[in-house]
């Protein structure tokens, strides 16, 4: 049975074919080999490997190149993620294949093809957040004088407008969307150390390729290797979970609104701008003399 993500039915109403694109088998394999050629090619700028070879190498980082079904087979032969695809790659670049993945270590490769993956879907979500928040602030404004019954406990309470609650979904989306952006900020480092975090396999020239590495792939530099460190994935995680959270709320109290008294009422309060003062009598001065 498919689950709400894969099946043919229900799969874009909770998802999306940009994110099922961003996150697919084929663009993570796309990541590993964009780092992959990010580094042969900032090797070769500082002398490290020949021209030619990255050349080569960058020219065969095609994901669509590559049989899925013999990288899935590879992975369960060597219990090992990355492997295959480095062997499948150093195969396809024949006498330049020796320079494929020189001094690097697995996480390096993974850890910043799974950056490139985020890169490519934040900026489409920020701006679906950004866009929810905006309608949600039109809302408020067009309804601000619309009156509807506050709720307190589930109960009817004191009258308040429609706009109010949109603009409390507005705000916090708001949020959201500084939650997303800081996240991305974040999370957009390169990830380069070899085995043992140290790059000691560039020798002098490891800070000259780390720094290239960087530009190419248009992410910041990190001041120390970072793959035994998930504070920024977790960053990620968190501000996710709170875009989920406010999402839920939100759903939640449309589906409230929706009940048959609550939209009688707005109905027949949808009256005219400065027309709600009867709502809210003045308070008696405390000068008056009780009867």
């Amino acid at each position: 049975m498919p689950t709400t993500l894969d099946c043919e039915l229900f799969r874009d109403v909770f998802g999306s074919s940009e994110m099922r694109r961003a996150f697919d088998t084929l663009a993570m394999v796309q990541g590993w080999l964009d780092a992959e050629a990010a580094l042969a090619q900032a090797q070769a700028e500082v002398g490290v490997i020949p021209s030619a070879a990255a050349r080569r190498i960058a020219e065969e980082a095609q994901a669509e190149r590559y049989d899925l079904a013999e990288l899935r087979a590879g992975i369960a032969g060597s219990r090992h993620p990355l492997v295959p695809l480095i062997r499948a790659l150093v195969e396809r670049c024949g006498e330049h294949g020796a320079y494929v993945h020189w001094g690097a270590t697995t996480q390096d490769i993974m850890d910043t093809g799974m950056v490139l993956q985020v890169q490519a879907a934040l900026p489409w979500l920020l701006e679906r957040v950004l866009a929810a928040q905006r309608s949600c602030a039109q809302l408020a404004g067009y309804h601000a004088h619309t009156a509807m019954p506050a709720r307190t406990h589930g109960q009817q309470a004191v009258p308040m407008t429609f706009g109010l609650k949109a603009a409390g979904w507005a705000d916090e989306l708001s949020r959201v969307a500084t939650r997303l952006a800081g996240a991305r900020e974040a999370i957009s480092v390169a990830q380069l150390g070899g085995a043992g975090g140290t790059l000691a396999t560039l020798g002098d020239d490891a800070d000259a390729v780390l720094k290239r590495f960087c530009a190419r792939l248009g992410l910041r530099r990190p001041a120390v290797p970072w793959f035994a460190a998930r504070d920024r994935v977790r960053d990620l995680a968190n501000a996710l979970s709170e875009l989920g959270a406010a999402a839920e709320r939100i759903a939640a109290e449309v589906i409230r609104l929706q009940a048959t008294d609550v939209e009688a009422f707005i109905d027949r309060m949808r009256i005219p701008p400065g027309s709600l003062e009867h709502l809210y009598p003045e308070p008696k001065s405390s000068t008056e003399t009780k009867p």
